[in-house]
């Protein structure tokens, strides 16, 4: 999966992105706009989610803007990958979410 600026090999781990459930890519005026994100600082947004993912189950949201993985901060798919590497079934993830005009935290289980 290529993602909008970034090169063919810095895209989302097939391997993650099954875990995860959810498709996602970097910031852009676009998705702002489209979602009524803030373009202030640097995220990844959630542009197709698997409704029956644990990650749609805690309340994750196509158009959701996720500022950090497992408390580290991401802005590209290379980010996320370098969080979650050696994540597998069942480990634990942790995302700060911007949602229109308001901030919370998800947590679930791959």
């Amino acid at each position: 999966m290529e993602l909008p600026g970034e090169a063919p090999t810095r895209h989302v781990k097939e391997e993650v992105q099954n875990l995860l459930g959810f498709t996602i890519a970097p910031l852009s005026k676009e998705l702002a706009d489209r979602y009524g994100l803030d373009m202030k600082g640097t995220g990844l947004v959630v542009t197709e989610i698997d409704q029956s993912s644990n990650a749609f189950s805690s309340g994750l949201r196509e158009g959701d803007l996720i500022r950090t993985v497992n408390q580290g901060k991401v802005g590209m798919a290379s980010d996320l990958n370098e969080l979650l590497r050696g994540a597998q079934k069942g480990s634990n993830v942790l995302l700060q979410i911007a949602r229109r005009d308001r901030g919370f935290f998800i947590a679930f289980s791959l």
